[in-house]
């Protein structure tokens, strides 16, 4: 696998915590004002406190991130460069729904309604 290089990068609505998806195919949960005791920090900028990596279902590098539903920020919309879009549970890791056949050349952006039942 390809070293983490991040290519989209969303706060979560509560402003906490931000989810990452990279050329890696995964995605990752990261504590942005915890830092990582673990990690080698270069020059000033102390590393994030990472949280949570999801791979599971992803085959292709990640091109856009979003959570879905605002009240709990417990599931993320993810889409590929295989444009494939993928809806995965934060707690359980869990895919919950894909969708895939859209006819364009890549999906790069991607939003969620957060007034949706």
């Amino acid at each position: 696998r390809a070293a983490m290089r991040p290519q989209t990068v969303e706060f979560l609505d509560d402003g906490k915590y931000c989810i990452t998806g990279g050329h890696d195919r995964s995605v990752r949960l990261w504590n942005p004002f915890r830092y990582d005791p673990a990690a080698k920090q270069k020059g000033d900028v102390p590393a994030a406190m990472p949280i949570q990596t999801y791979t599971s279902g992803y085959t292709h590098p990640i091109a856009a991130v979003t959570s879905v539903d605002s009240r709990t920020a417990s599931q993320i919309l993810v889409a590929a460069s295989d444009k494939t879009l993928v809806i995965t549970d934060l707690i359980t890791q869990q895919l919950k729904r894909r969708f895939q056949g859209h006819h364009v050349s890549i999906i790069n952006a991607v939003a969620a309604s957060h007034h949706a039942e």
